[in-house]
């Protein structure tokens, strides 16, 4: 189902293979079916295992030039933790 031979599945399952590319990501979101919820917990895993930020999120930021200007000043200012929670909040409303 997900067009990998099994020595591939195995080489990721034991972490010999750890950065997928986005794509066979997708492919294992989807054969998977995973919610929201899980989508966001399997894609901060890639992260914690490759050491890389997910595709989703460099998809996210190359498409949306206004992200990019947002965290570029959020650097050039030194925004603290602070700062990124109120933002945060300010967005969920």
């Amino acid at each position: 189902m997900l067009n990998i031979s099994s020595s591939y599945l195995s080489q990721i399952e034991h972490g010999k293979r750890i950065c997928p590319d986005k794509d066979l990501l997708n492919r294992i979101i989807e054969v998977f079916d995973l919610n929201e919820k899980d989508k966001i917990r399997f894609f901060e895993s890639y992260e914690n295992a490759s050491g890389k930020l997910s595709p989703d999120i460099v998809e996210y930021v190359k498409e949306n030039e206004i992200v990019k200007k947002a965290l570029r000043m959020a650097k050039a200012y030194d925004a603290t933790d602070s700062d990124w929670e109120m933002f945060i909040a300010s967005i969920k409303k």
